[in-house]
């Protein structure tokens, strides 16, 4: 069980660091660009895959 909660605990860590990196990625882009079509497509690639694969 040790191992498990040893793995658990790093893929936790991992998928935490993906969704803030893409939160950052969206609000850098729109502050870059003030384009909202461009921060829809940031959005929209980072969750479609979540989605399919779900």
């Amino acid at each position: 069980m040790r191992t498990f909660f040893i793995v658990w605990s790093g893929q936790l860590v991992s998928v935490v660091g993906t969704m803030l990196t893409g939160f950052g990625l969206q609000i850098w882009v729109y502050q870059e660009t003030g384009s909202v079509t461009a921060l829809a497509g940031i959005a929209l690639a980072f969750t479609l895959p979540a989605i399919v694969i779900s």
